[in-house]
């Protein structure tokens, strides 16, 4: 069994983890939830690490905020 963390990062600069069991299957939508009611002031919640970057309509990796390039 793997394990997501999540880095929090608050308004005040304050990097936060929370590190979450995970199943067969990869989901980090509940985890990404849980931590955005545990941290509701959140400006960041980063799923640490991933590799695989995947972009959003603005080309920007929607998990860091990474600029994706081809």
């Amino acid at each position: 069994m793997n394990a997501i963390e999540l880095r929090i990062i608050t308004p005040t600069g304050r990097h936060d983890w929370l590190r979450f069991a995970e199943g067969p299957t990869w989901n980090p939508a509940p985890h990404i939830a849980a931590a955005r009611r545990e941290y509701p002031d959140a400006t960041h919640v980063v799923i640490q690490p991933h590799t695989t970057h995947t972009p959003d309509a603005s080309g920007h990796c929607r998990l860091c905020g990474q600029e994706v390039t081809a």
